[in-house]
């Protein structure tokens, strides 16, 4: 019995110490297990962490190639309105005289047949040129351009009008309240170039280049696209009256063309007269305005600065406003006062009381305050997408007495800028 016990005594000893060994390295292995676990949890966690920081932290460089861009954009969604109207008097001078011209005419020196003749001629009319929308979109990070043709016809209180002779009629506030009927977006900022200060306006936002898809021609009046038109003539033999095609003057060929102040002038006043005339030049319009527009962004807050204070302001305001004096000039042709450059209109060739006006190069209802609102969001959309809204037309021929038109077709234009309207007020 005694010697039964000591084997069992022994048994259990031995059997404890295999287990306690075999559980020693088992909790070993284990225990060792999960630190290597938790410490690439941590490791994982820290790295998220790290990140998310990194992401959210304002001081932090985004990285991005343009250093004037930060992360936290200051200003709100913004549209603009740019118009071009084709008044070149220093090209044409058979414009309608203003009302100060006929007031200082001596209608009393003037023989029968002169006066005759001054009072029943036919003269030309002067008018939007292009119309094109803006926004910048901070929320959808979008550059949208929509080319607004000025042959839309509207209602006034004269009756139905294009757009265009809505602008010699009414001015740039009540162009801009017609947009705004369309797009159904509140215009913020307007800014009309007038054909005789196309040369000024080039010079200081650098010549670019578009892809011309039509080339185009002079009807004798008004620019065309067309190589040909209808002329209504008696026939000396019958004495009947007959319609026969005489051709145009050509003008500019098809093609790449750098925009001068003149061939900007060209290719901005040929007027659209059917659907896919309308659909070439709302193609080379936007792709124009969105070259100057880089062009004007890219540069840096200073150089910008005195660039739109150039464009916006009349030369003979500039001593009361920056008080800069000792005029230089510098080696284009120029007027510098400090590190200013002014560009002084040319003056047109005087022809019945025409001479080119003296006034800003852009007029703009948009001031230098305006630019500390808009400067950061104008630097990050370099980055933004580009977007182009076809603005949807009908096309109506001309009648007997009434010219060519477009139809601005509501029903599917509301969807298109719906998208904008939405925040077009913040």
């Amino acid at each position: 019995m005694a010697s039964a016990l000591k084997n069992f005594g022994i048994t259990l000893l031995i059997a404890l110490l295999i287990f306690g060994v075999i559980a020693f390295f088992a909790t070993r292995m284990i225990t060792g297990t999960i630190r290597d676990i938790l410490a690439d949890e941590r490791t994982e966690l820290d790295s998220i962490i790290n990140n998310e920081t990194k992401e959210t932290d304002p001081d932090t460089d985004t990285g991005s190639d343009d250093p004037g861009v930060a992360d936290e954009i200051y200003g709100k969604s913004f549209n603009m309105l740019f118009v071009t109207s084709d008044y070149r008097p220093e090209r044409y001078y058979d414009y309608k005289p203003s009302m100060s011209a006929m007031y200082s005419m001596d209608w009393a020196a003037m023989d029968p047949v002169s006066l005759m003749g001054y009072l029943s001629k036919e003269y030309r009319d002067w008018r939007a040129s292009s119309i094109i929308f803006i926004r910048v979109d901070k929320e959808n990070e979008e550059v949208v351009y929509s080319y607004i043709s000025p042959k839309i016809r509207v209602s006034t209180e004269f009756g139905y009008k294009s757009l265009g002779e809505a602008l010699a009629l009414f001015g740039m506030d009540k162009i801009s309240q017609y947009v705004y009927s369309i797009t159904g977006c509140s215009i913020d900022y307007t800014f009309l170039v007038n054909g005789y200060n196309l040369d000024e306006f080039v010079q200081l936002t650098n010549t670019v280049g578009i892809d011309l898809p039509l080339t185009i021609y002079n009807d004798g009046i008004y620019n065309t696209f067309k190589s040909q038109k209808d002329i209504e003539e008696t026939d000396p033999e019958s004495g009947t009256r007959r319609t026969v095609k005489r051709a145009n003057q050509f003008v500019l060929s098809a093609g790449y063309v750098n925009l001068s102040g003149d061939v900007l002038y060209d290719v901005l006043s040929a007027r659209e007269d059917s659907s896919s005339e309308l659909s070439e030049k709302q193609g080379y319009a936007i792709s124009a305005a969105s070259r100057y527009y880089e062009n004007l962004a890219s540069l840096n807050e200073y150089t910008l600065k005195c660039t739109l204070i150039q464009l916006l302001t009349t030369s003979n305001r500039w001593y009361d406003m920056e008080n800069m004096a000792n005029a230089v000039t510098n080696p284009r042709g120029t007027t510098q006062y400090g590190d200013y450059f002014v560009l002084y209109p040319a003056v047109g060739a005087a022809n019945e009381g025409l001479t080119e006006p003296y006034d800003s190069i852009v007029e703009s209802n948009f001031v230098i305050e305006d630019f500390y609102e808009i400067y950061d969001l104008v630097k990050a959309s370099l980055r933004y997408e580009k977007k182009v809204i076809i603005c949807p037309c009908s096309y109506h021929p001309a009648a007997e007495t009434v010219e060519s038109f477009f139809d601005y077709t509501s029903s599917k234009g509301t969807q298109l800028y719906s998208k904008y309207r939405k925040t077009s007020a913040n």
